[in-house]
């Protein structure tokens, strides 16, 4: 129906989706949380029984992105976007009543990662172990020997604590901008999916001195470890900054190119979670008044 001249406020449609969102992903939310809960009690009483310590790393929270690209299905179940949605029916505009919805899904995502951050930080400090890494760090380019490299003490800095978070977050956003803007994302995805996988087989099996296999390379490079690439945004540059490296005898050590910084991750974060707001921006404009 058309929307009203004077639409609610979007303080009030927030609040009420607040409270729908709740209630849609009430069930899985309390299966996550007794899932996790049964998972850190076990590895808190395996851990005590052979004196191990666990030590709680930003790493642990990234599995979250995985709920995060689900979480939009989960948010809009029973009110599909290009269906007879109840959501239209409200005496709201079509782009605030969907983007208050949003707004919800993501605050209750990241309830749902302060609830894990919780459970594993009492976790590692039940097995005496801490919250955050220290370590001595090997820095050096990736092509010289290890032997040159320079020791640096690391401590996992506050900065580090909030990259998981900023992940699941733009994760979220995209999903929400897919499901939002095509009105078959799961085809969508798979079709590309397939191109892309049918793309890479091609230029493997033309061999790796072909044009096709260097260009895809570079490519994957610059999307995951280049300047912004995914990988600063949603770990910090844990790996593209690291590579294994052999040692003489059994086992190996990570060379670090350069230790994380909070200005390159604070960048790429921009650049990604930019990217995802504009496509959720340009999804949301397909459900313009009609």
């Amino acid at each position: 129906m058309p929307s009203p001249d004077r639409p609610r406020l979007f303080g009030a449609s927030f609040a009420s989706e607040m409270v729908n969102v709740g209630l849609a992903v009430r069930r899985e939310l309390a299966l996550a949380a007794i899932g996790l809960a049964g998972t850190c009690l076990l590895a808190t009483v395996t851990s005590i029984r052979f004196h191990d310590q666990l030590t709680f790393m930003p790493e642990l929270l990234l599995p979250g992105q995985v709920v995060a690209l689900i979480l939009p299905w989960l948010v809009w179940r029973g009110d599909p976007p290009f269906g007879r949605a109840y959501l239209w029916t409200l005496p709201v505009r079509r782009q605030q009543a969907a983007a208050a919805k949003i707004a919800a899904g993501a605050v209750w995502l990241m309830l749902a990662m302060l609830l894990a951050f919780l459970m594993l930080a009492a976790t590692s400090l039940a097995t005496g172990g801490t919250i955050g890494l220290t370590e001595i760090r090997l820095v050096g380019p990736f092509n010289s020997s290890i032997d040159r490299a320079i020791p640096t003490l690391w401590s996992t800095p506050l900065w580090m604590w909030a990259v998981p978070f900023g992940a699941v977050l733009t994760a979220y956003v995209a999903s929400s901008a897919l499901f939002l803007g095509l009105r078959h994302p799961v085809r969508v995805v798979a079709a590309v999916a397939v191109m892309v996988a049918l793309v890479m087989v091609l230029a493997v099996n033309l061999g790796a001195d072909h044009p096709l296999y260097h260009a895809l390379g570079r490519l994957a490079e610059t999307i995951v470890g280049g300047r912004w690439g995914l990988d600063f945004a949603i770990t910090g540059g844990v790996a593209a900054l690291s590579e294994d490296v052999d040692v003489p005898g059994p086992g190996s050590k990570d060379l670090w190119v350069a230790l994380p910084t909070a200005g390159r991750w604070a960048a790429a974060l921009l650049v990604w979670f930019g990217g995802a707001l504009l496509a959720l921006a340009l999804a949301l404009r397909r459900h313009w008044e009609r």
